[in-house]
């Protein structure tokens, strides 16, 4: 398109300048003689004239299009240089989700089971599962127990019981989820990136993500306190989006009173206006 521009301008130009000649060849016949003459003098004072008016005109235009021609230079170096720093910040997303495969292949976890024989270790994805769906049933029944207390106090209770979960499965599982904070932050940091590349980044680390993995990162966003700040945007992309049924969040029913608490107490203030609505305790029954 830009080329196409290019080219009218050329043709428009190239045109002007005929008509400006064809203009004065024709104002000075009209006032002069329209026969042809032999006279040397004539034909010199005709030059004088055509010269001397053409000149100043064609110069002009000519600085007019060298003008034309450093602006297109220009968009087209900055055009050049905007696509650079767009192929280069794919390049770093692309790599950081590389790391991503990376760290959930060294993922691992100890499951027990009723006897000390029925122990068994647990790798990659198939760990990141495990620790997900313990945590889980423990926040789960943690929000039964005292599903009657205000939310702040809710938010607290089951804080408390991720914090012995974290010192029990960070350690096997914990890098992957970093690794994933650390896109989030790139994402959420780089003021350069434009919204619809956000959109593709979020979507982007949103599939290489399994659906309990990223149960698994919401709740550390959760609970969190350096992390909240990520609550709403993985909440927009659509992380824990249960509406086929698939996602396992036995905490859902209290997600809301949760995230306001978390954003509440994550010392973020610009989220914090921006919380969802707070529903009675009583709806979340």
């Amino acid at each position: 398109m830009i080329r196409n521009k290019f080219y009218v301008f050329l043709l428009a130009a190239g045109g002007a300048a005929l008509l400006v000649i064809f203009s004065v060849a024709t104002i000075y016949v009209n006032y002069f003689s329209t026969h042809i003459v032999v006279d040397q003098e004539k034909w010199g004072q005709f030059g004088d004239y055509f010269g001397g008016v053409l000149n100043p005109i064609l110069s002009f235009m000519a600085f007019v299009a060298v003008l034309y021609n450093v602006k297109f230079g220009v968009g087209a170096e900055e055009r050049s240089e905007i696509r650079h720093r767009e192929q280069l910040t794919e390049q770093r997303l692309f790599q950081l989700l590389s790391l991503m495969g990376a760290a959930v292949e060294r993922s691992k976890i100890v499951v027990s089971g009723a006897t000390v024989a029925e122990f068994e270790t647990h790798v990659g994805r198939q760990a990141q599962h495990s620790a997900v769906s313990d945590l889980s049933v423990i926040l789960a029944k943690e929000a039964q127990r005292v599903q009657s207390i205000p939310y702040l106090e809710l938010y607290g209770a089951l804080k408390l019981q991720y914090r012995t979960w974290r010192v029990r499965c960070w350690g096997g599982v914990g890098q992957y989820l970093d690794s994933a904070f650390l896109v989030l932050d790139y994402i959420a940091r780089d003021t350069s990136l434009s919204s619809s590349f956000k959109t593709f980044a979020l979507s982007a680390l949103r599939v290489q993500m399994t659906e309990n993995e990223r149960l698994s990162l919401w709740y550390a966003a959760l609970f969190t306190a350096e992390y909240s700040q990520f609550l709403k945007p993985m909440f927009d992309a659509g992380f824990v989006d249960g509406r086929h049924g698939s996602l396992r969040d036995l905490i859902s029913p209290w997600r809301d009173e949760l995230m306001a608490a978390a954003l509440s107490v994550g010392e973020h203030p610009l989220h914090t206006n921006q919380s969802p609505q707070k529903q009675s305790m009583s709806s979340a029954k």
